[in-house]
């Protein structure tokens, strides 16, 4: 039997019984969903609030209320409003483009970071780079990653074998095998434990443990027990996960 996802609120809760093939966090008060191999989107009572007939579909855009979807029978992708509504002339806000104004990009064999104008500001000297978030930026160098500020300057240095960028404060490391958080300062404040693991959202943050997923806040507390074979981040309140 084909185990489905459904939603959980943060006392591990089930709000809406496991019944989607696919589905991810709440933005903007609606989910993308999958059912019978289409997308559509629902809102946090599990009404459908854009019925299931896209092909491929993303999450709304947080700020701009616009999502990108795609039919085959259109062949092409198309933007629509929370009423599923077709944006022909979507209206872009240049701060939720470039929300942090700089974006990464590769040059050669090279990541550096372009500014509003695709000027680069930060030269391209990474193997590897991530966008910025609260500040930083997750750069990698000779297989090691550690965090840069805005004006290229390492504020964290290379150490960790992944780095995630950062979110609520913390950033999801791994050190050999194993996932831990640290905090701006580069301290080590969840240690490193886990399999794998989600950002933080909504206070809390999923980890797999021997295969099995549960929740945990910034104390490293585990406040959702190890119980679901999948795990996604908290959106508004609410995350979407499979039992085990």
């Amino acid at each position: 039997m084909e185990k489905l996802f459904g939603y959980i609120n943060k006392r591990g809760e089930f709000v809406i019984k496991p019944q989607y093939k696919e589905a991810y966090p709440f933005i903007e008060g609606l989910a993308r969903v999958k059912k019978d191999n289409r997308y559509g989107y629902i809102d946090k009572n599990n009404k459908i609030v854009i019925p299931f007939k896209y092909d491929i579909a993303y999450d709304f855009i947080k700020g701009l209320g616009l999502a990108v979807v795609e039919s085959k029978d259109k062949k092409r992708s198309e933007y629509i409003n929370k009423k599923g509504e077709i944006e022909k002339k979507p209206k872009f806000k240049e701060d939720l483009i470039h929300p942090v104004g700089l974006t990464a990009i590769r040059v050669g064999d090279k990541w550096g970071y372009v500014n509003k104008l695709t000027d680069i500001v930060i030269i391209p000297e990474f193997d590897r780079a991530y966008n910025f978030s609260e500040g930083l930026a997750a750069v990698k160098v000779l297989n090691k990653w550690g965090f840069i500020d805005k004006k290229g300057r390492i504020k964290i240095n290379m150490q960790f074998d992944t780095a995630y960028p950062f979110s609520e404060g913390m950033a999801a490391v791994r050190e050999t095998i194993k996932w831990g958080f640290i905090n701006k300062d580069g301290e080590v404040v969840i240690e490193p434990v886990y399999d794998s693991v989600k950002s933080f959202s909504d206070g809390l943050a999923a980890v797999e443990k021997d295969g099995v997923w549960g929740y945990i806040n910034k104390k490293g507390e585990v406040v959702i027990d190890f119980k679901y074979e999948a795990a996604d981040d908290f959106g508004e309140g609410l995350a979407p996960v499979v039992l085990k």
